[in-house]
């Protein structure tokens, strides 16, 4: 049983769209599709968490910024409508410094976080505005002001004592990494053991099929 797939949905948009014709509200459109395909897979594959990075930290404006904040307003309201969140009681989390996107992002993602609070069957996390070696410097910063305060002694810092302070300290490590074709930080400190699928192509044509037999190959 996999208790942990994490899927990048990282890669060279604007490149893509240029050579699909694309307007980056349809990718972005596209990226919502897929999320909420993830969602659906979660539950029928019976996976108890799945983390879906969505949005790197310290965004480029190359064109398709509003567009791509656009984007992810419009997947927090339909991930907030979708009827498998509450029948089957999925629990959404938001990892990465999410608190600096704009407000109406913010409202969106406290909206669905209280929404889903008491939910405990799966585990969905979005990372937005996320960056695995920022995720480890807050958890080495959080520890640093422990051992400042007296309340912990340098000798006692651990790996567990890393892992209990990074964004996803209260979930497993991640069984099955997918990516397209490069590395991009995404939970850089739980990948090591992870099985890493390197799709070689644009995260949009990942396909359904095409995720089953990843996750498949990966319960071997």
């Amino acid at each position: 049983m996999l208790r942990h797939v994490a899927v990048s949905l990282q890669g060279n948009d604007y490149d893509f769209c240029v050579e699909k014709g694309l307007f980056p509200a349809q990718l972005y459109e596209r990226r919502t599709r897929m999320v909420l395909g993830l969602l659906k897979a979660q539950v029928h594959l019976d996976i108890p968490v799945i983390s879906v990075f969505v949005l790197p930290h310290a965004l480029k404006d190359d064109g398709s910024l509003e567009f791509n904040l656009e984007g992810i307003f419009d997947l927090l309201g339909r991930l907030r409508e979708s009827a498998a969140v509450p029948q089957k009681l999925v629990k959404v989390s938001v990892l990465g410094k999410w608190y600096d996107l704009p407000g109406r992002i913010v409202e969106r993602i406290k909206g669905i976080i209280d929404y889903t609070r008491e939910y405990d069957r799966f585990f969905f996390n979005l990372c937005l505005n996320y960056d695995g070696q920022e995720e480890i410097a807050d958890a080495c910063r959080l520890i640093c002001l422990r051992v400042k305060s007296g309340r912990l002694d340098p000798e006692n810092v651990s790996a567990e004592t890393i892992k209990e302070n990074i964004y996803a300290s209260y979930f497993p490590p991640p069984d099955l990494l997918i990516k397209g074709s490069r590395l991009d930080g995404f939970l850089l400190w739980d990948s090591p053991g992870a099985m890493v699928a390197f799709t070689g192509k644009h995260w949009s044509e990942l396909s359904r099929k095409e995720f089953l037999k990843l996750v498949n190959d990966a319960k071997g």
